[in-house]
């Protein structure tokens, strides 16, 4: 079996919860690819913006990333209050699920088809993408 771990850096809890995934599927026999959706799927200038932002805001202003942070959680995924954030990516996301994992679901923006297999995320309200309205 193939997984690939699609995660963001930007602080150290989503490379050790990626990580530990990884062990355990690694652990039952998988082959595991671990992807920094930021780092790796995005524009450099994007990455180097946001986590430059992010830091900011944490050292700086941390109530208003506690609040951007808790209405992002709450928002759907299609939200036009997104901006199309939610689709950053996802064409090369879909050629490293081509190439890399097996494409599950197709991701936001794209206009594949998707296969039958769920997508299995840490966020996952359902079997269907885009993701139902409870993200």
């Amino acid at each position: 079996m193939r997984v690939l771990i699609l995660s963001a850096s930007y602080g150290s809890g989503h490379n050790v919860a990626a990580r530990s995934v990884a062990d355990a599927l690694e652990a039952a026999g998988a082959s595991v690819t671990i992807v920094d959706h930021f780092r790796d799927l995005v524009h450099p200038a994007f990455d180097r913006a946001t986590r430059a932002l992010y830091g900011f805001m944490l050292r700086r202003a941390p109530a208003l990333w506690g609040t951007a942070y808790g209405l992002g959680d709450r928002m759907a995924s299609d939200s036009p209050w997104a901006f199309g954030m939610t689709r950053l990516g996802a064409r090369r996301l879909a050629r490293l699920l081509d190439t890399t994992a097996g494409s599950p679901r197709r991701p936001a923006g794209s206009r594949r088809e998707p296969r039958s297999e769920p997508l299995a995320t840490s966020r996952t309200c359902g079997p269907s993408w885009p993701p139902p309205t409870c993200w």
